[in-house]
């Protein structure tokens, strides 16, 4: 189910990854300009920017998000 980020009901959902689940959370309404990584005890993520939103990846330290990147960018097409 969507949760709320920046005042907007934001959907997300979790994929396999290579080392274990990927959520992926779609930012459609979020405009970055160059990607941004996070880090947090356990757990790794990248921001994404994909046309005029932003894409954020997360999951284990030990995940390749490289190969999961570019199919998540080839596949997303922003709708209004």
């Amino acid at each position: 189910s969507p949760c709320i980020i920046n005042g907007n009901l934001t959907p997300h959902l979790v994929i396999q990854g290579e080392r274990g689940p990927v959520t992926l959370i779609l930012l459609p309404d979020e405009k970055i300009d160059a990607p941004q990584t996070i880090e947090g005890d356990n757990i790794m993520g990248v921001v994404l920017p994909v046309g005029d939103g932003s894409i954020a990846l997360f999951g284990s330290p030990e995940e390749k998000f490289d190969r999961i990147e570019k199919r998540v960018i080839d596949s997303v097409t922003w709708s209004t």
